[in-house]
């Protein structure tokens, strides 16, 4: 019987990068560093590990996590901005942007795919 992982599940050194990878903005090879790989390696090693379907999505979970953390403090900053801003316009802009969030409705965001690689893309317009 093997414990080695399976391709689906993370050896700790990939959840590892795969963490610091999303912590630290995405800087690949400090990440491998971090996650224990070589000075030698990491550069190469990184490379390798975006590529890893299992370590994107793993990923693309770190990154969900780290930005439902600041939903608080974003929402504070809007509360701020719709009973502190001289504008009438501001005002207007952070109230309908709350309300199409509470009510669902979608933002406008560009979605692409591209097999192989993990795109972002957050429009906080």
């Amino acid at each position: 019987m093997s414990t080695s992982p399976t391709k689906t599940q993370l050896n700790p050194q990939q959840e590892a990068f795969a963490v610091a990878f999303a912590r630290n903005g995405g800087k690949a090879t400090d990440a491998a560093r971090e996650a224990g790989y070589s000075e030698r390696t990491a550069r190469q090693q990184a490379d390798r590990l975006k590529r890893l379907p299992h370590v994107q999505q793993r990923i693309a979970q770190e990154c969900s996590a780290l930005m439902a953390e600041h939903v608080p403090q974003a929402l504070a900053v809007q509360r701020q901005l719709m009973a502190s801003s001289r504008s009438d316009m501001v005002k207007s802009l952070v109230a309908a942007d709350v309300l199409d969030r509470v009510l669902g409705k979608a933002t406008t965001m560009i979605d692409q795919r591209i097999s192989g690689e993990l795109t972002v893309r957050i429009d906080l317009t």
